[in-house]
């Protein structure tokens, strides 16, 4: 069985930790794919720019899942 999530990853702000969280504990027992977004706004719509880069951020090593940011 395959699994598509639609949603956010770190660095990015909001529900990303939820989201990490969920795929990471789908993929235990499954094939998930995750479709994320690049950027959560356009930068003419959130002047606060979203969070790109983040030094403190790392990459966990999820088994069984193919993490796509294509979203914008």
């Amino acid at each position: 069985m395959k699994v598509t999530l639609i949603g956010t990853l770190p660095p990015i702000k909001g529900l990303s930790p939820y989201c990490q969280e969920l795929l990471k504990s789908l993929s235990e027992n499954i094939e998930v794919e995750f479709i994320g977004f690049k950027k959560l706004y356009p930068d003419f719509l959130y002047p606060g720019g979203t969070r790109v880069k983040d030094n403190n951020y790392k990459n966990p090593e999820i088994k069984n899942a193919e993490i796509r940011n294509i979203l914008t």
